[in-house]
Parts: C-alpha cells; structure tokens; sequence
C-alpha cells in the first residue's frame, strides 16, 4: 500500500476530526471580532458593489448581465485564490500538530477544502440573493453547481497533495503563488468578458481559471452547457492529481523533518 493510499484511508475515517479543524480555523479567524465570519459576507459585498459600478459600463457584449457574470466569477474565484495560496502552506499552518500527533496529512487537505467550501456556501447564498434583485439568470440550470462543486472539491484536493508538501521543500512557492494569484485576477474574466478575436479573449483561452469559473458560470448566464470547458476542466484536474499523487507520495516522508 503507497503512501497516499494509507493516508487517504485513514484520513475518511477521521473525516469528522477535518470539519471540525474546519470550524475552529473559521471561528479562530474571526474570534476576536464583533461581527465574526459575517465578515466573510461584507468583504464579498463590499467588492461587488465598488466593482459592478466602476466596470459595468466597460467592455461589454451588448444586452450582457455583467452584474451576474462578476458575482459568479468572483465567488468561484475567491474559492480558488483560497486553496491556492493558502493550500501550498498548509503543513506550515498546522507544524505544531504535525509534529506533535500521527494526524494523517490529508486530515489538513480535507479541513482547508472544507473551510473554504464554506466560505463558497456563504457567498454563494449572498450571491444568489444579489442575483435575483439585481441579475438575470437561467436557475433551471442551477442544477449544474453540484457537479461543478464535486469537481471544485477534487481539485483543490489534488492541488494541495502537490503544493503542500512541495513547498516544505521549495519555501518560495508560497510566495511565488500569492503573487502569481494576485495577477491571475486581473488576467481572469471576472472584472470584464472575454470577447473573440481580442486580446482579452486570447487571455481568457490560456488561462485555466476561465474553464473551472464557466463550468458553473455558462450554464446560468447562457442556458448553454460548456462541453469545452467540461473537457478541459476533466484534463487539468486529472494532470493535478496526478501530479499531487506522485507528489505527495515521494515528499511525505521529508515533511516532518523539514518543518
């Protein structure tokens, strides 16, 4: 039995001890605030409300619901920047029970999706909300969130088996990542629409994010299903874990010693 099969095994089993790292690290975060992790809601508000005013009038398909195309790209996007960056410190985060306990690792890989699913949850019903006050979408194809979560749930995972322990070996990668994500926003459709034939839309092809926010995204704005995005998400998030597999395997051995 490799490595990663032991750990995964053991870690469904404690399955329950992840959601509830997951809840103390959410409580934890917002503990010492009046209005805790409401927080999470106002942030997501705040920007929505600077952004649909400064960027509504720019860039823009005629007869386009821009105000439904940047809520959903950015609560999909802030799901994704929070596993990025955060996943690839994760052993870092937790050394202290790392090293004081046989937790297995995926213990921690669970407890952050799952933190950050319910930071998703949240915005997503505030979203939802926004949406049908101010938005215009297609809810008959609402049914195309749940498998678009299972896979946002399987690739975070496959992407914090490759990065969490990676970076206990190669420590600029969490670095390298909170500055790659910051510039990733920019260069994702969400504060303007990807058009062909442009610039901006030649960006949008090259940049993964754009199939994993329009899996969810395309369906609602469009009625459509994005079998290309389908395809292409089904490709990366395959390559991921595998990678994270292979990863994890060889590196787990090194991490203890290395925090």
């Amino acid at each position: 039995m490799n490595t990663l099969t032991a750990d995964l095994k053991d870690g469904f089993s404690r399955y329950t001890l992840a959601v509830a790292l997951a809840r103390e690290d959410l409580l934890d975060r917002y503990r010492r605030s009046f209005v805790g992790i409401a927080w999470i809601v106002i942030s997501f508000l705040l920007f929505i409300g600077v952004k649909s005013m400064v960027f509504s009038g720019f860039f823009l398909p005629e007869d386009y619901d821009f105000f439904s195309h940047l809520v959903i790209g950015f609560a999909i996007f802030s799901f994704i920047n929070l596993i990025v960056t955060q996943g690839a410190n994760l052993f870092f985060a937790n050394r202290t029970w790392i090293l004081s306990s046989s937790t297995p690792y995926t213990v921690y890989i669970h407890s952050l999706v799952i933190r950050a699913f319910i930071e998703l949850a949240l915005v997503s019903v505030t979203s939802a909300l926004l949406i049908v006050a101010f938005g215009d979408v297609d809810w008959r194809q609402a049914w195309i969130i749940l498998p678009g979560a299972a896979v946002y749930y399987v690739t975070a995972f496959g992407l914090c088996l490759l990065t969490a322990p990676l970076s206990v070996s190669i420590k600029d990668i969490v670095h390298a990542l909170q500055a790659v994500m910051r510039v990733t926003f920019f260069a994702t459709p969400i504060i303007w629409v990807a058009e062909p034939d442009t610039l901006r839309g030649t960006v949008a092809f090259w940049n993964p994010l754009t199939y994993y926010i329009d899996i969810v995204r395309v369906p609602l704005l469009e009625s459509r299903f994005p079998s290309e995005s389908w395809i292409v998400v089904g490709v990366l998030t395959t390559l991921i874990c595998f990678l994270g597999a292979v990863t994890f395997n060889r590196l787990k051995p090194r991490v203890a010693i290395s925090l």
